[in-house]
């Protein structure tokens, strides 16, 4: 989470599309940067190796990084057959070579083993840690790293593209904690064969898509190039920097709203519980006044609970309330 003491304090989502070659944190701190704001975070990592769905969140919406974290992803990535490589992608070196080369058929029969909850060993070389340190340093050090399988869920498995030199295109959406590496490799062993991710993109985080047209006011592909340009060491701002940000919501979009009274709002604010209308089932609900996103609340037993607010209590003062 970045965070400065000087700056504007915006509150909302970017959607970016890094490109390959720059980090997560690297992109994110170009982009807090050039709208010059105060706070920021990412939801999800990816990889200098890896482009695609990047989504930022800035002030207030950096509350909502873990509902979008917890939400389904979708990547493409290159499977490559032939050799698997240590770090499981381009970057690493040859562990073993093969000449088997498995046709779309062959790939597609074994996808079914693969779907729903499955046990998936992490590559040694990832961020996890052991006895507090990253499994990818200790490897780098010489030292031997074991990690545990981890239970991951895989939704959906397709084949976008084949050809007969060994490379293949293939898109699954999933949950959080997949390793693509780690499922380029199983996937190619369970044919018989050696393989490796050649480029990895991710499209869909969350309820953000790069399927998806980008509306004009939010950033552009021409303007994400320009930004991201390591050498450009002080862009210019000459726009209003909200209008390059979306609502907090769209963060939420899966979460149903439940609207309540100014007064609730306000005790709600203060941390009080307030009744819920009947009938309404347990779990984690959007708090809306008057079509404005307050925060987010927990109901249980027909009582409602903050989880979250985006609002405190001097929102319910009546010169602020006025304004929405």
């Amino acid at each position: 989470m970045g965070r400065v003491k000087t700056g504007l304090f915006l509150d909302g989502w970017v959607l970016l599309d890094k490109p390959v070659g720059v980090s997560s944190a690297f992109a994110v701190n170009k982009v807090r940067h050039f709208l010059n704001a105060r706070k920021a975070g990412h939801a999800g990592t990816l990889d200098p190796l890896a482009s695609g769905a990047l989504p930022i969140a800035f002030g207030k919406a950096t509350s909502t990084i873990p509902y979008v974290m917890d939400g389904e992803k979708m990547y493409r990535f290159l499977l490559i057959f032939g050799e698997s490589r240590d770090t499981g992608d381009g970057e690493g070196v040859a562990t073993a070579t093969s000449d088997v080369i498995p046709s779309k058929e062959d790939v597609e029969a074994v996808f079914p083993q693969f779907l729903g909850d499955i046990l998936q060993h992490p590559p040694i070389y990832s961020a996890l840690k052991v006895n507090g340190r990253r499994a990818c340093d200790l490897v780098r050090e010489g030292k031997s790293v074991s990690l545990a399988p981890r239970k991951v869920r895989i939704n959906h498995l397709k084949i976008i593209s084949a050809d007969e030199s060994g490379q293949m295109m293939i898109e699954v959406s999933c949950g959080k904690g997949v390793y693509v590496r780690s499922l380029a490799y199983d996937i190619a062993q369970a044919c018989g064969a050696e393989g490796y991710v050649g480029s990895l993109r991710r499209m869909r985080c969350g309820p953000f898509s790069l399927a998806e047209d980008l509306p004009p006011e939010t950033l552009s592909e021409a303007f994400l190039r320009l930004r991201l340009d390591k050498t450009d060491k002080n862009p210019e701002n000459k726009s209003d920097p909200s209008l390059y940000l979306l609502p907090i919501a769209t963060a939420l979009d899966d979460i149903p709203a439940l609207c309540v009274t100014a007064e609730d709002g306000e005790r709600l604010s203060w941390g009080q519980k307030v009744s819920a209308p009947s009938g309404l089932e347990a779990g984690i609900y959007q708090i809306r006044w008057d079509d404005h996103l307050i925060g987010l609340g927990q109901l249980s037993e027909g009582e409602l609970r903050a989880a979250r607010m985006f609002e405190n209590h001097q929102f319910w003062r009546k010169d602020d309330v006025e304004k929405y």
